[in-house]
């Protein structure tokens, strides 16, 4: 579905398809890298790392580019300490930390 959209997407100049066609690439390499992590964690399992299969799926999660902001619009920047501690101040009504100015 991904090279269709990207395809179609072309001609059409969308930014609704443009953002459903990174959806599925990002859910197709979300699918692909658990697969592939549960099959090397279930060939693990009876060898002596097999204490460490249970935490395939935290590191795989945490690894995934969906872990990362893949998008390019401002609401994905990275903030700076102090306007986070700002945002959080707004939000929550009490500082989260004293900044310097």
């Amino acid at each position: 579905m991904f090279f269709y959209e990207r395809r179609a997407n072309r001609r059409i100049n969308s930014d609704c398809v443009r953002l459903d066609a990174q959806s599925w690439l990002m859910s197709a390499s979300i699918t692909t890298a658990l697969l592939l992590a549960f099959g090397i964690a279930w060939s693990l399992g009876s060898t002596r790392f097999a204490p460490f299969t249970v935490y395939a799926d935290p590191v795989v999660l945490g690894c995934s580019p969906s872990a990362w902001c893949s998008c390019r619009s401002a609401s994905c920047a990275p903030r700076s300490a102090r306007s986070a501690a700002l945002a959080h101040h707004r939000f929550h009504g009490r500082p989260a930390l004293a900044l310097a100015a």
